[in-house]
């Protein structure tokens, strides 16, 4: 644009609110005839803070001499804003898995486990060393060397699996005596 080009300081690049120490680190960067990618906090036209991924990129003229910057900048606001609510559930989510006298462990659709509570990790008698290999055959082979019987446990995993709404509820004898 004739607003840049052959400017000495980039206006519209220095228009938001990014930090002194962070704009001369850029520009000094654009200066070098290299480009610049990331996410910054910038002022929008009517005064709001948005967050924005930009790049900016030298315009190199005759002689190879900069004489100027392409900037593209992307308003990443309410994507940033869902990241953090998504954060905040997660959190929500890890509190209650924490506090619940429930042994929970979820698994995804690959049969990878996802989560689990140190509940359940107490009451399966599992290491955490197995679960965070998130490998479900292992935690599986792990609880069937303590079952007294192992086939009607695999039997439950696999209706478990296959109708992922349904429930079930059983009483399992472990070789220790534990029920």
């Amino acid at each position: 644009s004739d607003e840049v080009l052959g400017k000495t300081t980039p206006r519209i690049f220095k228009s938001g609110t990014m930090e002194e120490e962070v704009y001369q680190r850029v520009w000094k960067i654009i200066l070098s005839g290299q480009e610049v990618n990331g996410e910054f906090i910038n002022k929008s036209k009517d005064g709001r803070l948005i967050n924005i991924e930009g790049s900016a990129s030298p315009i190199i003229g005759e002689e190879k001499k900069i004489i100027g910057f392409l900037g593209v900048q992307r308003d990443i606001t309410q994507r940033k804003q869902a990241e953090a609510e998504l954060q905040r559930s997660f959190s929500l989510l890890k509190a209650s898995l924490g506090s619940t006298t429930d042994g929970i462990l979820i698994v995804n659709g690959e049969g990878k486990i996802v989560e689990w509570n140190q509940k359940f990790s107490e009451m399966w008698n599992i290491p955490d060393e197995v679960l965070a290999t998130h490998d479900d055959n292992a935690a599986i082979s792990f609880v069937l060397s303590q079952l007294k019987d192992p086939d009607l446990f695999l039997d439950k995993i696999k209706e478990l699996y296959s109708t992922p709404e349904h429930s079930s509820s059983e009483q399992l004898e472990f070789k220790d005596g534990r029920v």
